[in-house]
């Protein structure tokens, strides 16, 4: 009969799969891929388009906000994609100066193309039951509750 591992062994182990799995994720979204357009878009521009594609006429200040990017980012992301031809701009018509991102061909099928893409990571998740994932979602509050105390952190000390 195998020992189970104590409190603090779980704890190194998962602070190791923290590690690896932040590694990774960083190398991947600096890998531009190709999601049905012929185009390769990096990780911030396809995140940009998801959510200009799911939120029909949303601003740059609201995605910025989703994202927990910078307006400046933003908007530097957006006049690229624009120029691809994956969205455009149009005034609001309730506030004449507000800008409403709208979507374009190229951005429905990059969107249907990253749904294809998610599907393939939700089928590595098809043996967890809703405890598993409950548990999960737990684990990720957590993480950026941590991320958010060092930000507030490096804010504070002028970082």
């Amino acid at each position: 009969m195998s020992k189970q591992p104590t409190l603090s062994q779980l704890d190194q182990l998962a602070q190791d799969y923290f590690a690896r799995i932040t590694n990774r994720m960083i190398w991947e979204s600096k890998r531009p891929r190709e999601y049905g357009t012929k185009d390769l878009l990096s990780q911030s521009e396809i995140e940009i388009i998801d959510r200009i594609v799911h939120n029909d006429g949303v601003t740059v200040t609201l995605v910025a906000k989703q994202l927990a990017i910078t307006k400046s980012a933003v908007s530097q992301l957006v006049s690229s994609l624009e120029k691809k031809k994956y969205l455009k701009k149009v005034a609001s018509p309730d506030h004449g100066k507000k800008l409403l991102l709208k979507p374009l061909k190229k951005a429905i099928i990059a969107s249907a193309g990253l749904e294809r893409y998610s599907q393939k990571l939700s089928h590595h998740f098809s043996g967890l039951t809703r405890s598993d994932f409950e548990s999960y979602i737990k684990a990720c509050q957590c993480i950026e509750s941590f991320l958010d105390e060092i930000y507030a952190e490096d804010q504070d000390s002028g970082l």
